[in-house]
């Protein structure tokens, strides 16, 4: 089956990255902004506004790519002219091919770096390359609302283990260590995106035991571990992806994306967090 626009719920194997975003699905990235508690107005801001990729996402995907499906990576990514972005020949480069990814060299080497490093752990890549596992499964699955709404939903796990029921997704960090890591899980909604995976093939009738991080440190030497996000942690995203949906359905029967208005009345006291104290 191909994927696209009004594609029936379902699982959709080796769609290229380049259309599963093209499709206007509700997928986790574009609820981002409500599972963070922002605004209904910074959610139609970033739908309407795509983010330009920092250094930091476009050597996520390079290393995602390089791992999970090498013979995709000449393809989509590419070392630049010179050593910084703000030449005039690297600018041209971009220009002539928009849809790679552009590295500098060192940027290029860390990437290499990081993917040989996961090699060196033979249970790891064995687990990995066990027959019946589906590289980015692209799963088309409804959201029904308390109001009857339905939301169309997209996700895109890294790696589904078919046999042991497990959703694996590959990240790059500063730290595997479990202050910052968890902390970046926090900040950076993994623990929401992996509960909306797991919730996702849960729809389409699929049981998944448990949601793994192959977390790799982008600096030598490359340390990395396998992190599995407890339950408690998943039941928390996925109540935080609920009601992100829940807001979604309401602005869109209500053709409205309200902000914070300002109340004389009502000012609001804000402290800092409990732990500075």
């Amino acid at each position: 089956m191909e994927f696209g626009e009004g594609s029936p719920a379902g699982i959709y194997e080796g769609v290229p990255a380049c259309e599963y975003h093209k499709t206007k699905h509700t997928s986790h990235s574009k609820v981002k902004p409500l599972v963070r508690h922002e605004t209904p107005e910074h959610y139609k801001h970033a739908l309407d506004n795509p983010i330009t990729p920092t250094t930091d996402m476009m050597m996520g995907t390079a290393t995602h790519t390089l791992i999970l499906e090498p013979h995709l990576f000449d393809e989509t990514v590419e070392t630049g002219p010179t050593a910084t972005r703000r030449s005039k020949s690297w600018k041209e480069r971009q220009a002539e091919v928009p849809d790679k990814i552009l590295l500098t060299e060192g940027e290029t080497h860390a990437v290499e770096g990081m993917a040989a490093r996961i090699h060196e752990e033979p249970e790891l890549v064995a687990l990995m390359k066990m027959a019946g596992n589906v590289f980015e499964p692209t799963v088309r699955w409804d959201y029904t609302a308390d109001s009857g709404t339905v939301i169309e939903c997209k996700s895109r796990p890294d790696l589904w283990l078919r046999s042991p029921e497990v959703l694996l997704d590959l990240k790059t960090t500063d730290s595997v260590d479990d202050y910052t890591f968890g902390k970046r899980m926090l900040d950076l909604c993994y623990f929401s995106q992996g509960a909306m995976y797991q919730h996702a093939m849960g729809e389409l009738g699929y049981k998944i035991r448990d949601v793994l991080i192959l977390a790799i440190e982008r600096k030598p030497p490359y340390v990395l571990d396998l992190i599995r996000i407890d339950t408690e942690t998943l039941d928390l995203g996925w109540r935080r992806v609920r009601a992100a949906l829940e807001i979604v359905a309401t602005c869109r029967e209500r053709n409205s994306y309200p902000g914070n208005t300002i109340d004389l009345s009502n000012i609001r006291t804000v402290s800092v967090p409990y732990w500075a104290l």
